[in-house]
């Protein structure tokens, strides 16, 4: 999870999914909201890993994670109550 505290991030804009494979080179694929194009240009899919590995390194852990999502779902649970 990205904390909104981190800004926008190139990853934010579409759905990004990374392929590696054993016998053939790197593949992206990016989705938006009328479109999906996989990316097979390896430039281009080092774009996209690069952008990849620098939102994970601002991204929460998995323990700060589910800190935060315990602490949304205990404020819905709770404006739900009222």
């Amino acid at each position: 999870m990205l904390p909104f505290s981190v800004g926008a991030h190139a990853v934010l804009e579409s759905s990004l999914t990374l392929m590696r494979f054993d016998d053939m080179a790197p593949l992206a694929y990016v989705e938006g909201l009328n479109t999906g194009t996989v990316l097979d240009s390896p430039a281009v899919v080092e774009r996209c890993l690069v952008s990849y590995d620098l939102a994970l390194g601002d991204a929460l852990s998995h323990r700060e994670s589910l800190k935060f999502l315990k602490g949304v779902e205990e404020e819905y649970e709770h404006a739900a109550t009222r």
